[in-house]
């Protein structure tokens, strides 16, 4: 019996293959960043990643935006190879990353947590107390500055977000939300909660006030001096809420995020920073 060459076989194969090729041979070499985090910073990044991709073509870059807390968590179980945090790490969180290798945390730049109010609420400036009496529970009831005498609703971000978890320790210090907030999983979603109840109060990332909730002032020296959440106020550190956005990544993975974290501290990067509505670092 005549046996057919074993070669027509696989020619035969590698036409077939190079007519319909795989997702993962169309990305076999590129290089692959995995990015996860904040969801408050998550217009930021939207607005930086194409802007990196139009210069790194060959780059494949994803992000999701699931909240600091479990952003982190995805650094630690290498599910990330950078994240994107609206808090700093605690010191408990950063032993548990050095475990596994030393860890590059940088400033990227700034934001300022707002507090909102229904545009209807007299209450336009609130002292620190104040504002932790009312998160807390302590203060129930809108029966000061002209409002009247309604239970007070709070809007908090859940868990899973940096923002809430800089609030509780920035605010509420040794307290713990009420036990009656609402915990909602977006920025967005507060906003909403706010502007529709005109008992409601909440926070939110500098950007996302769209003009359909009142911002409150805020006093950090028991009611001397009130400041507003603008970018001056923020840039120059008055504003009491004012806090850093950061990256975070391991050493070890340096060589695969340097192409994204140099774009980031570029002067096109910053300047994304400033117009997504949070503040750059170098500007």
């Amino acid at each position: 019996m005549i046996k057919k060459p074993l070669f027509s076989f696989f020619f035969l194969l590698l036409i077939l293959t190079a007519c319909n090729p795989s997702h993962e041979q169309t990305d076999l070499g590129r290089l692959t960043i995995k990015i996860k985090g904040s969801e408050t910073m998550e217009p930021m990044v939207n607005e930086l990643i194409p802007a990196f991709l139009d210069q790194h073509k060959d780059v494949l870059l994803t992000y999701s935006g699931i909240g600091s807390n479990a952003g982190i968590q995805s650094l630690l179980a290498d599910e990330a190879d950078l994240v994107v945090l609206s808090r700093i790490p605690t010191g408990q969180e950063m032993q548990q990353l050095q475990k596994k290798g030393p860890i590059e945390l940088r400033e990227i730049g700034y934001d300022g947590i707002t507090i909102i109010s229904n545009r209807s609420n007299p209450t336009y400036q609130l002292t620190m107390q104040q504002l932790k009496d009312i998160f807390s529970g302590k203060i129930t009831s809108w029966d000061f500055n002209g409002h009247v005498a309604e239970p007070i609703l709070v809007y908090t971000r859940d868990a899973n977000s940096g923002t809430y978890s800089f609030f509780k320790n920035h605010v509420l210090d040794t307290f713990d939300y009420s036990l009656t907030s609402k915990r909602t999983a977006t920025n967005e979603e507060i906003v909403l909660g706010v502007k529709n109840n005109s008992a409601a109060i909440g926070y939110i990332g500098l950007n996302f006030n769209n003009g359909d909730v009142k911002t409150i002032s805020l006093s950090d020296d028991g009611g001397e001096n009130f400041y507003d959440n603008t970018r001056q106020n923020i840039r120059n550190h008055h504003y009491p809420l004012t806090r850093p956005l950061y990256i975070a990544y391991y050493k070890n993975k340096q060589a695969t995020v340097r192409p994204f974290v140099e774009f980031i501290f570029s002067d096109k990067g910053q300047s994304i920073i400033d117009n997504s509505g949070f503040l750059s670092i170098n500007r």
